[in-house]
């Protein structure tokens, strides 16, 4: 479960991770949320992780407009409309 004093951590670590694909950032995630899971394939763990914890780190971001921009611009790519 993600800890919300540690949501803004999480988010910066799976946007490095995307741009930088360093597996090392997946494993802090995994200490920080008490996550014991093997990771075999990193890009199906980031993948699974965003979508999983969707309505948690849009329900969290509410407290941080800066989250929230990073959320939905480096995470999960919602178009902006004209």
């Amino acid at each position: 479960m993600i800890d919300s004093k540690n949501v803004e951590l999480i988010v910066d670590l799976l946007i490095l991770y995307k741009e930088d694909k360093y597996k090392s950032y997946l494993l802090e995630i995994q200490r920080l949320i008490n996550d014991n899971t093997l990771i075999t394939d990193a890009d199906n763990y980031y993948d699974e992780f965003i979508t999983t914890h969707k309505d948690t780190f849009f329900t969290l971001s509410k407290i941080s407009i800066n989250l929230w921009i990073k959320l939905v611009y480096n995470i999960y790519h919602i178009p902006i409309e004209d």
